[in-house]
């Protein structure tokens, strides 16, 4: 244990440190009894703080908290997203994610709902707003067409045609939006607050993203990313293909949430117990 600058406090101790010997960066770890905390030093001031959590969240992040990977950073919150949506999303979802925006995941007993925002100006236009929903529809309300072979036989093929579904144009709070029915859900998209793109399957959760609705406590303290651990789990266990060894089902043995805080000077990543 060192004095400074990994201190320890009444009631927080220095556990240990992690450092990363390329860069020659540290991060130091403390525990508490009700949580264990890391504070990363020389983060990027870039990362834009989440201000407004609604009820019966259960997962938050601001987007620019994602790295870059060469196969584009939709790989890493994919499995949040796996439940929500009955296809493959990293291609629907890939130009939200790498810009500056955030999403909100929430349970009750209507199931998932989901809020992406975006301040990418490659949607600041109506048409590609429209296309996009009918796209996100198709993928999510395939129907299956028998087809009759030459020799007798017969294939089914599975069609997801974006031109099949109708937009509605509705306001809400002042802003036409564009919403979309399809046999599992609904889907909003649309254009507030300065061209911020946005994309939800609830129009209750716009209300409050967009209203005057109090925020409810962000979850483990964070205010750039948050995740309660058993909602989570539950819903990736029912999924087949998750593996084992999935980072949010290892932390979920120890821990029953995560919030990562950006301050002044650090960033703190904490799990609490």
């Amino acid at each position: 244990t060192k004095i400074i600058p990994g201190f320890s406090l009444l009631g927080r101790h220095n556990i240990g440190e992690l450092i990363e010997t390329s860069v020659k960066t540290r991060a130091y770890i403390y525990a508490t009894k009700k949580y264990v905390e890391i504070s990363l030093f020389g983060i990027s001031n870039q990362i834009h703080t989440i201000k407004h959590i609604p009820e019966n969240t259960i997962a938050y992040l601001s987007t620019p908290l994602l790295p870059k990977t060469p196969n584009g950073s939709t790989n890493l919150i994919l499995p949040l997203l796996q439940f929500i949506s009955y296809s493959d999303t990293s291609k629907i979802f890939q130009h939200l994610l790498d810009a500056q925006g955030q999403m909100i995941l929430t349970k009750d007993k209507e199931g998932m709902g989901f809020y992406l925002s975006s301040k990418s100006v490659e949607q600041n236009n109506a048409t590609n707003i429209e296309q996009l929903l009918r796209t996100i529809a198709a993928l999510n309300s395939p129907t299956l067409q028998e087809i009759s072979l030459d020799d007798g036989t017969s294939i089914k093929e599975i069609v997801a045609n974006p031109d099949s579904f109708s937009v509605e144009q509705i306001t809400v709070l002042g802003a036409q939006i564009n919403k979309i029915h399809t046999s599992h859900s609904i889907f909003l998209s649309g254009l507030v607050q300065k061209n911020e793109f946005f994309l939800t399957n609830r129009e209750d959760l716009f209300r409050t993203m967009n209203g005057s609705a109090k925020s409810s406590d962000k979850i483990c303290s964070g205010n750039i990313a948050g995740i309660s651990f058993q909602p989570i789990t539950t819903s990736l266990m029912q999924n087949e293909n998750t593996p084992n060894s999935n980072a949010i089902l290892l932390f979920a043995q120890n821990f029953s949430s995560l919030g990562i805080k950006k301050g002044v000077f650090s960033v703190k990543l904490r799990l609490c117990h």
